[in-house]
């Protein structure tokens, strides 16, 4: 099953510019200009889906804690 999230960066623009490319190709400032300017609640909703999505993949990983003490004593 294909999360709201992941199907949407997978769908096409389907006119302007960047007609015919994926969401997830898009430049950040489209999606946040689209995402605060477009009326239509449903293409809204798509472009902030792809916002979020964006964030939540450039989130830094949580690094292991170090098990080992280097400190010597």
């Amino acid at each position: 099953m294909v999360s709201k999230k992941n199907e949407y960066a997978f769908t096409k623009m389907p006119w302007g510019k960047y007609k015919g490319r994926f969401l997830s190709e898009l430049p950040d400032d489209y999606i946040i200009w689209a995402a605060n300017n477009w009326s239509d609640r449903g293409t809204r909703t798509m472009f902030l889906v792809e916002l979020e999505r964006r964030k939540a993949s450039s989130k830094p990983k949580a690094k292991p804690k170090d098990t080992v003490n280097n400190s010597g004593s």
